[in-house]
This record gives C-alpha cells, structure tokens and sequence, in this order.
C-alpha cells in the first residue's frame, strides 16, 4: 500500500549572493528536493521547465546566486548554487546549504589551545566555533553573505573543552567544526541561514515524542553487544591513559570487557626532547581523559537495548499536528522513542539526524526521517 503523501507544496527562487536581491522566481517547477543534516552540509535541487523559465535560468551562476526554497509559501532552505545541469528542455539547479562556503574558506591563522607549558589552556569548544564562524569565516570580509545574526551558539552547562594545535593555511575552517564533531563532542545543522551548534549532550531543542503510527516503517528494537565495555582506555599512545570503569554490579554480570580508545592523531603535545622518549601528558590533560573515560563507559554500559527506525522511513501526515511539521524540524532535536513487541522492548531519547523533503510531479511530498539514539549522559541548560 503506498504511503500518504504530505501536504506541501514548493516553489523556489534565485537571489544573488547574500540572499537580499532578488534574481527571479522559479516557475514549472516539476522535482523539488531539500533536507536538513546534523553534523553535515545539507543539499537541495529543483528541477525547471526549460521553456517557461528561460529568462530568469539564462541569469542564473553559480556560487554568485544562491537558491531559495520554500514549502507552502514558507521558507525551509537557502543555499549556494552549486551546478547547473541544462537539458534541451529541462534545468537542473543544485545548491549546497550556507556552510558551503566555510568547506570553501582556508583558516588563515593557526591557534593553540595546548595545556600548559606548552600552550596557554584549553577552550571552550563553543566559544572556539564562534570564533572560527565569526571572526575568521562569515564577518571577516564585511560579511558578504549576509550572516549577522544567522550564527546561534549554544552553551549548555558541561560544554567540552578543547586542547588542539592547528597550523595557518593547514585546513579549511569547516574541516576545523568537523573535526569537533567527530572528537570533541560538539553537534552543528543549518536551518534555513542560520547556523546553530552545541554540546552533542545537550539536549536544548526537544519535539514531541514519537508514535510509531507516525512511521511508515516499523522500528526495531536491537541489543548491541559490540557497543559494550565495562572498562574504557583513553590514551594517545604515550604509555599514559585515562581509565574508567562500569559499576561492580556490571563487572560482576558480564566481566572485563575492553574498549582502547589510541587516538595518536590527537596527540597534540609536542615531542619530548629525549629521542625515544615519548612525551609525558600533564596532569590536567590525564584528568581530561579520565573525566572523557567515565563518559564513554557510563555510555556503554550494560549493553544498549535501542530503537532503530529503519532508514529512509517515511513521515506519515498525522505527525504534522504535534510538532512534527518539516517546516519547522531542527536536526539534533531529541524525542522520545518508546517501543514495545512481544519479545523485547526499548524507551530512549533519539536525535533526529536528517529531514528530506522530496516533491515530484503530481506524485505530492515524501518526507523521510533519519535517527540515532542520543547519548546516554543528558545535559540540559
């Protein structure tokens, strides 16, 4: 049996860089796809009729138009025009979300946020990607894309630290916020223009909790044995570690169960100046990595019984009356995952990941979801 379409309807526009001038509608719209990622630069496309649009398309660049994409007349995505694929009688038009232009901007300075003595200390990581979306990205050029008041950090109350050394010119300023979200525990989405991060532990923005009649899939529930450990090792391979371990009642069931977390890459202190000597982490760095050890086995402890809904699941209309609307999801958004069969059962918080929002034809609007289960330790403001 299909799946009920949504209700929304799309048209779209090309402005110039910056978002405020005007290019053109877009009319003959007959394929529209938009969506929005946590922890990744979010797509859209439209595909045009050739023939009824050829004077605003014969307008249209890239990277110095931007595309601007709204649901049942209300903003939902803008970004950077990217490809213009021309057939005889269609367009293709595909845009990449704002942070494009920070995957495309060098970080002209370096820093160092080493602890002491070789560096001055750690940061916090939120004020750290404020400063490389403020100061070194968006506004360093008397902010040319229009992004004064577009850039939302958030602070929770037990944001991570940051100890990192990074040289001028060595990366683009995106790879730098990607890389936090990979190692240092922060989370980032763009929602329309804005740009918003924070403590992937925070859970600042919640929805409605989920009625799997909601869902066009059935959910699992799964037990994940490879994702236990009752003792975790935080170490950069030096011969020194931060090292934690679960409750006794947790030892006593299931033994000594390891996870070595050897992140050499992020050894970031400078070499001993004894040859075959490694170098020595200082106090304040090993109490860092106890303090990140006891996170990570308080996560993984006893083994984790989740929800998994399934990818590509569709969202069925009812959802949109209790807060489950796509004008309006954020990524990163925690909700309640409750599930219940014969045999096994599962109640955790889960982050939405990813919202896609595809319109074809007279076919109406798919909208599909992506989670994951959010972490066990929950921070709120």
């Amino acid at each position: 049996m299909p799946t009920p379409p949504m209700c929304g309807v799309h048209s779209a526009a090309v402005y110039e860089q910056g978002g405020t001038v005007l290019v053109g509608t877009l009319d003959a719209l007959f394929d529209v796809g938009w969506q929005r990622v946590r922890d990744d630069i979010s797509k859209a496309h439209v595909s045009v009729s050739a023939n009824d649009c050829c004077d605003v398309l014969a307008l249209v660049g890239t990277v110095k138009h931007e595309l601007h994409v709204y649901r049942n007349g209300v903003p939902v995505w803008e970004g950077v025009i990217t490809r213009l694929d021309y057939e005889w009688d269609r367009v293709d038009i595909h845009a990449e979300d704002i942070l494009w232009v920070m995957k495309r901007r060098a970080l002209e300075v370096g820093y160092n946020y080493l602890y002491p003595p070789a560096g001055p200390g750690a940061v916090n990581a939120i004020d750290h990607c404020s400063w490389l979306l403020e100061n070194q990205g968006y506004l360093k050029y008397n902010d040319p894309w229009n992004m004064t008041g577009r850039l939302h950090k958030v602070y929770g109350s037990d944001d991570p630290m940051l100890s990192r050394t990074i040289n001028a010119w060595s990366m683009t300023i995106w790879e730098d916020l990607d890389y936090l979200a990979q190692y240092f525990g922060i989370d980032y989405t763009v929602v329309n223009r804005d740009i918003y991060w924070w403590d992937t532990h925070l859970s600042w923005s919640k929805i409605a909790d989920l009625d799997t009649s909601w869902l066009s899939k059935h959910p699992r529930v799964v037990e994940y044995g490879n994702r236990f450990a009752s003792r975790y090792v935080k170490t950069d391979g030096s011969g020194y570690a931060g090292v934690a371990t679960a409750e006794t009642s947790i030892l006593a069931d299931y033994g000594w169960i390891d996870v070595v977390a050897n992140e050499i890459a992020q050894a970031d202190r400078p070499d001993s100046t004894i040859p075959g000597v490694p170098s020595i982490p200082t106090d304040t760095e090993l109490a860092a990595w106890q303090a990140t050890a006891q996170d990570r086995v308080y996560d993984m402890s006893p083994p984790k019984v989740s929800v998994v809904i399934p990818s590509d699941t569709s969202l069925l209309p009812n959802a949109t009356p209790f807060g489950w609307d796509p004008d309006t999801l954020m990524p990163g958004s925690w909700f309640v995952a409750d599930v219940s069969y014969a045999c096994a059962s599962a109640r955790e918080y889960h982050k939405l990941t990813e919202l896609k929002v595809r319109e074809v034809g007279d076919h109406g609007e798919e909208v599909s979801i992506a989670t994951v289960s959010a972490p066990s330790k929950e921070v709120t403001q």
